[in-house]
């Protein structure tokens, strides 16, 4: 299988990470939306490609986050970026954390042909993100210790990400 590169050009970190949540693939524009195999997949399926999604993350961070996107999704509400989560996750900025989403995304697009995380709010200057509450629930199973020490099959894959 061949690969194609994508690139996004801004004048600053926060509109490069606008664009690319932003971004569309060229076959959801088409189809107006995820096509019709993506939707028609039984719930086992979809949890096994976000297991697949999932098992590509590494960074302690990313994982912390993908928990933290997940436990809101439960309850329908959003992650928004804020001065306390910058500092919680002791990151310099806003851009670091498109820079744990946009891989995640880029994968779960190959995995299950859309993103897993999704930009929440109305306004494209602010940044939300939230996981379907479907997917939130097979986030969070991927994410049991159970789970990653056997797709891991290592010493310490069941260390706590908090």
């Amino acid at each position: 299988m061949g690969s194609i590169s994508i690139t996004f050009t801004g004048s600053s970190m926060d509109e490069v990470a606008q664009l690319v949540a932003a971004w569309t693939p060229p076959a959801a524009r088409r189809s107006g939306g995820i096509s019709a195999a993506a939707t028609s997949t039984s719930p086992a399926d979809k949890a096994a490609g976000i297991g697949r999604v999932l098992s590509g993350v590494n960074g302690p961070k990313s994982l912390r986050l993908l928990r933290l996107l997940a436990d809101a999704g439960i309850e329908g509400d959003v992650v928004t970026l804020s001065a306390s989560l910058v500092s919680d996750f002791g990151v310099s900025g806003g851009t670091a954390f498109a820079g744990m989403i946009g891989p995640v995304n880029r994968r779960a697009m190959a995995v299950l042909g859309r993103p897993l995380i999704d930009n929440a709010a109305s306004d494209p200057n602010a940044r939300a993100w939230r996981i379907g509450p479907e997917d939130a629930r097979a986030v969070l199973d991927a994410l049991s210790p159970s789970s990653r020490r056997k797709d891991a099959g290592s010493v310490g894959a069941d260390a706590p990400v908090r």
